[in-house]
């Protein structure tokens, strides 16, 4: 392992990104349900810094993520963003090791899954598949969800779908829509080059 990553092909670990509504953690359950994998979310791994570590001792992590508090600008909400992936793709990274090294295959999902880690994840074999979706399409799904078309919200996270779909292009990783739901698993199990038979 000269480049810290895995040195076998399996088990299989698949990333799912994309902005907050877009459905990763819809299709994550779909997609761990289709080839018999666990689901890890990239939330938990926020959630333990927060629990863990007073914001005296990680300024660079604490200061973009307490952005979401301080500003209604979607641009600045999503560079936040952007800062707060950054800074937790070492631990995405350590945490797909684990779990390949543990042989537990997982589909792993969160808004903090940069294209970025994904296309150096890829060098171990780890595939990836970022959602997009439009702001019309993420306030439907947040109203079905949460019962409030959060407007605000989704125009943050249009605006992270555009700039993610820039980067997957980038770097040659898939992107694609999240609608519509009914042909997400079977999409999604083509770009991350699933063979399996429909069900």
């Amino acid at each position: 392992m000269t480049d810290g990553g895995p040195s076998r092909p399996d088990p299989a670990v698949y990333l799912i990104g994309g902005p907050a509504g877009a459905g990763k953690s819809r299709l994550a359950a779909a997609l761990a349900g289709r080839i018999g994998s666990t689901v890890g979310q990239v939330d938990d791994l926020q959630t333990a810094i927060e629990t863990l570590v007073p914001a005296d001792r990680l300024p660079e992590y604490y200061v973009p993520a307490t952005t979401y508090l301080r500003t209604d600008v979607p641009a600045e909400i999503v560079r936040a963003t952007e800062e707060v992936a950054t800074f937790l793709a070492p631990a995405v990274l350590s945490a797909i090791r684990n779990r390949r090294e543990s042989g537990t295959p997982t589909v792993l999902e969160g808004d903090f899954i940069s294209p970025e880690a994904a296309a150096e994840a890829a060098a171990w074999g780890v595939r990836s598949v970022f959602l997009l979706a439009s702001h019309a399409e993420i306030r439907a799904h947040f109203l079905e969800r949460d019962g409030d078309e959060q407007d605000g919200r989704a125009m943050v996270s249009a605006l992270r779908s555009h700039e993610l779909a820039v980067r997957c292009a980038e770097l040659g990783l898939p992107a694609i829509s999240a609608r519509p739901f009914e042909t997400l698993l079977e999409r999604a199990c083509a770009a991350l080059g699933i063979a399996v038979a429909p069900i």
